[in-house]
C-alpha cells in the first residue's frame, strides 16, 4: 500500500495502515482507481495483524461495496471469505466481509462447501454461516426468518441453543 500511495506522489510514513495513509487510499478506490481497488482487494487477503488493521480493513471492505469489481477480484474475495468460515477464522472486521460477500453473492458451489463443512460449534461461526446463505428476501415475506424471531427465547432452558430447535 505504501509503494501504491507514493506511486501517486503521496507522502506515507513506514506503518502499513496508518489513518494518514489510509485515506488517500480510500479516496481512489471511492474514484473507482482499479489500481487502488487491487490494493485494497490484496489488504482484506492479509492474515497477519498489523497496527489499526481492523480499523482499516473495515472501512476498505465498505469502500469496497460501493465500486465495481473484477470477475478476477470477486472470485478472490469469495474464495477468501468462504476459506475464513471453513477455518473459523472470524476477526471482528469479519462483519464487514460478510456485507461485502452477501453484496457480491455467494455462488452455489460455496453455498454447498459451507453448508456441509463449517464447524457451527465455532465461535459464532453459525451466526455468519446463517446471514451469508438465509434467502433474506423470503425470509422477510416470511416473517422473520432468522432463528432469533422464531424462537421464544424465554421457553429455553439455561444451556439450550436457538440453532436446535
Amino acid at each position: 500500500m505504501v509503494a501504491f500511495l507514493a506511486g501517486k506522489g503521496i507522502e506515507t510514513t513506514s506503518n502499513l495502515c496508518f489513518s494518514q495513509n489510509l485515506d488517500p487510499l480510500l479516496e481512489f478506490i471511492r474514484q473507482n482507481d482499479r489500481e487502488a481497488i487491487e490494493v485494497g482487494v490484496e489488504l482484506l487477503h492479509q492474515d497477519e495483524g498489523f497496527p489499526f488493521g481492523m480499523i482499516c480493513k473495515t472501512q476498505v471492505a465498505r469502500r469496497l461495496m460501493r465500486v465495481e469489481l473484477t470477475p478476477a477480484q470477486v472470485a478472490r474475495l469469495r474464495s477468501r471469505f468462504t476459506e475464513m468460515i471453513l477455518r473459523g477464522y472470524l476477526p471482528p472486521e469479519f462483519q464487514s466481509y460478510a456485507r461485502l460477500f452477501r453484496r457480491i453473492g455467494v455462488t452455489d458451489e460455496q453455498r454447498r462447501q459451507i453448508a456441509q463443512n463449517y464447524n457451527p460449534t465455532h465461535g459464532s461461526v453459525a451466526r455468519w454461516v446463517w446471514y451469508l446463505l438465509q434467502d433474506h428476501q423470503q425470509a422477510g415475506k416470511q416473517g422473520g426468518g432468522s432463528p432469533w424471531y422464531d424462537v421464544d427465547l424465554r421457553q429455553l432452558a439455561p444451556g439450550d441453543s436457538i440453532w436446535n430447535t
